[in-house]
């Protein structure tokens, strides 16, 4: 079966991800509801928000960084009017820490270039910096 998958990078950046859930229903005529569109009443809930959460509303499927392990396979529940579904999610997490390198070992300030429209901070020479993260699940 297909899963979402999540790269949690909200653990480096503290910077919550978010993915839109879209519910839909398939009623006996075989028509099939959008209930996002229709206001319908629903509820989720995680099978393990260590890994991933979502709002109880059903609106996202999100991280925020506290997450603490990764998961294969999180079951997120989709509950409304009696009937319940399921959708799993695969969630990766970065090992710490992370590989930074610079383009240069030092970064100097300038001479007598300042950005005045910045409550005149101090303009420092251009430098490549790099992040490499490896993730695993």
């Amino acid at each position: 079966a297909s899963r979402g998958q999540l790269a949690n990078t909200a653990m480096l950046t503290g910077e919550e991800m978010t993915i839109d859930l879209r519910l839909a229903a398939l009623t006996r005529r075989g028509q099939l509801t959008d209930l996002n569109i229709i206001g319908q009443a629903a509820t989720c809930s995680s099978g393990n928000d260590r890994a991933v959460k979502v709002r109880t509303d059903c609106s996202q499927i999100f991280v925020d960084g506290s997450e603490s392990e990764p998961a294969d396979a999180v079951d997120i529940t989709v509950s409304s009017n009696g009937l319940e579904g399921r959708v799993q999610f695969r969630s990766w997490i970065p090992e710490l820490p992370v590989q930074v390198s610079s383009s240069v070992d030092t970064v100097h300030p300038v001479k007598d270039w300042r950005l005045p429209s910045d409550g005149c901070s101090q303009v420092f020479q251009p430098a490549t910096v790099s992040v490499k993260a490896t993730f695993h699940r």
